[in-house]
C-alpha cells in the first residue's frame, strides 16, 4: 500500500523523501500512465498475434462409418478413415516479418514514451517539492519577523505623528510598506496552495491503491 500524502502534510516533507520509493510508485499509478500501460498491453497483444501467424496448425480427423450389407445378403466392412491437414501461414514470410517488426517497434515506442513521461512527471515533481519548500521558508520569514515589524514601524511612526514628533508621510509610507509585506505574503500562500495542488495531481494516483 502507498502511503497518502494530503496537501495538508506537504509542509512535513523534505528533499531526502523526494527520492523515497512511495513517490516513483504514486507516479506508476497515475492516470496518465495507466492509460500508457493499457496501450502497452495492446502493443504486446498484437506482437503475440503477429508471433501466432508464423506457427501452421496441425489437425488430425478421424472418421468411422457403418456399411449395410450388399443386395446379396454379404457383409461389408466398416469405413475407417484418418485424415491429418495443416493451415499454413497466411502471408508470405517477408510480410509477416514486416507485421511483427511494426508490432514490436510500436509495443517499444510505447514503452519509450511511458519511460519518459515518468522522468518528466518525476522531475516536475522534485521541482514541485522544491519550491513548496523555498516558499515555506519564505513564509516562516514573514510570520515570524517581517509582518511584526512592519506593524510595529506603522505603530512607531503613527505614535511619533500623534506626539509631534514624526511626519504624516513617514505614516503613510509605513503603512504602505506594511500593505505591501501583507501583499507579498499573501502571494506566497497563493503560490504554495498552486504548488500544493500541482503535487496532489502528480500524485493522484496513490488515492487509487
Amino acid at each position: 500500500a502507498i502511503t497518502a500524502f494530503s496537501t495538508d502534510t506537504f509542509r512535513d516533507i523534505r528533499i531526502r523523501d523526494i527520492k523515497d520509493r512511495r513517490l516513483a510508485s504514486a507516479l506508476q499509478a497515475h492516470p496518465a500512465i495507466r492509460a500508457i500501460e493499457q496501450t502497452i498491453a495492446v502493443a504486446q497483444s498484437d506482437v503475440a498475434l503477429r508471433q501466432e501467424q508464423y506457427k501452421a496448425e496441425w489437425a488430425v480427423n478421424a472418421k468411422y462409418a457403418h456399411r449395410a450389407d450388399d443386395p446379396l445378403g454379404n457383409d461389408r466392412a466398416d469405413l475407417f478413415s484418418i485424415g491429418v491437414s495443416v493451415d499454413l501461414p497466411l502471408f508470405t514470410a517477408k510480410r509477416q516479418d514486416q507485421n511483427l517488426s511494426a508490432a514490436q517497434a510500436r509495443a517499444e515506442a510505447n514503452r519509450t514514451d511511458k519511460a519518459l513521461l515518468l522522468r518528466k512527471m518525476m522531475a516536475n515533481l522534485k521541482t514541485q517539492f522544491n519550491r513548496l519548500q523555498g516558499i515555506d521558508e519564505r513564509l516562516t520569514l514573514y510570520n515570524s519577523r517581517l509582518l511584526r515589524e512592519a506593524r510595529k514601524q506603522v505603530s512607531v511612526n503613527l505614535n511619533a505623528y500623534q506626539n509631534d514628533k514624526g511626519d504624516f508621510r513617514e505614516v503613510i509610507q509605513a503603512q504602505i510598506d506594511a500593505l505591501n509585506v501583507d501583499i507579498d505574503a499573501l502571494n506566497l500562500r497563493i503560490d504554495r496552495q498552486k504548488t500544493s495542488v500541482n503535487i496532489a495531481y502528480l500524485l493522484a494516483g496513490e488515492h487509487h491503491e
